[in-house]
């Protein structure tokens, strides 16, 4: 019988990548495009944004997928100018397709959510680049979708990012930065406390918004607050389920080791020499030192 069953299922049709598609919602695919771009596979990656494209074609998550594929493709952006210029690019479209979806509809959740991420993400590309006049346009866009956003959290939880994110870093950019207080006049102030507890409820009820903030919040604990356990909890998930992202591997490594859990760190710092990205090459070494000195 178990021969008979084997046979019947090496012969049954299998399920072509379209139809597998057909069986899943607009959601369930970008949330697979999103964890094939973090995890590298870019090729599968496409299969998927081609998909939402071809279903979607006015949508501002095409555009979105695009420019997340080119900025983790790519990375770091600042040293490839074709890239960084379809980066900016794709951003743009998002933006004009969300302000068709706001012209319809002004509390449209999509379309202050993309409107918001795509301000954004240029507002930070701009800031890494001493683009100092562009990303403070960009952050004052962002900023009339983020109090948007901030109104819908119960029933939006992939806003407690931008709304988290916003409430730590505008405290700790005044801390560290005080000269700045009268170009922030006009921003609200934050809440640093409530900002962290605002990013761990999105690390949990997010869908989209999830493996960003662990990334980010992860950063906050390691660099920021010198909290190298509460780091790892944010980065080892996200080494552990994509492993062939560099940047998730290197910071969970660098946490481990700044934790003292210098054998747990030794698998990723390992990983690590697998990976053909230069940009890792200084980290690298940093990290075989303090594993070797230990």
């Amino acid at each position: 019988m178990k021969k008979l069953c084997i046979i019947l299922c090496l012969f049954s049709p299998i399920p072509s990548w379209s139809q597998v598609l057909k069986t899943l919602s607009l959601e369930q695919v970008l949330l697979k495009a999103t964890d094939k771009i973090y995890n590298y596979e870019f090729i599968e990656a496409e299969k998927y944004i081609h998909h939402v494209n071809s279903k979607y074609p006015q949508h501002p998550a095409v555009p979105f997928l695009k420019a997340m594929q080119t900025y983790w493709q790519y990375m770091p952006l600042k040293k490839n100018p074709y890239a960084s210029t379809q980066y900016v690019n794709y951003m743009n479209q998002v933006i004009l397709l969300s302000k068709k979806m706001l012209d319809r509809n002004e509390n449209d959740s999509e379309g202050i959510f993309f409107s918001l991420a795509a301000h954004s993400y240029l507002a930070m590309k701009y800031y890494y680049d001493r683009k100092t006049t562009e990303a403070i346009g960009e952050a004052k866009n962002a900023y009339s979708y983020l109090n948007k956003g901030t109104k819908i959290l119960e029933i939006k939880p992939e806003f407690y990012f931008s709304t988290g994110m916003y409430n730590y870093c505008i405290e700790k950019y005044k801390m560290e930065y005080p000269l700045s207080k009268p170009l922030l006049y006009f921003f609200e102030s934050g809440d640093m406390v409530l900002g962290i507890r605002q990013m761990e409820v999105a690390i949990r009820q997010g869908n989209f918004t999830r493996t960003e903030t662990a990334l980010y919040l992860g950063q906050i604990y390691l660099n920021r607050e010198n909290q190298p356990a509460q780091a790892v909890s944010c980065f080892k998930p996200l080494a552990d389920k994509y492993p062939q992202n560099p940047l998730f591997t290197l910071r969970c490594a660098q946490a481990l080791v700044q934790a003292g859990r210098y054998d747990d760190a030794l698998p990723y710092a390992n990983r690590l020499h697998n990976f053909p990205q230069k940009f890792l090459d200084k980290p690298l070494n940093a990290l075989d030192r303090r594993l070797k000195g230990k």
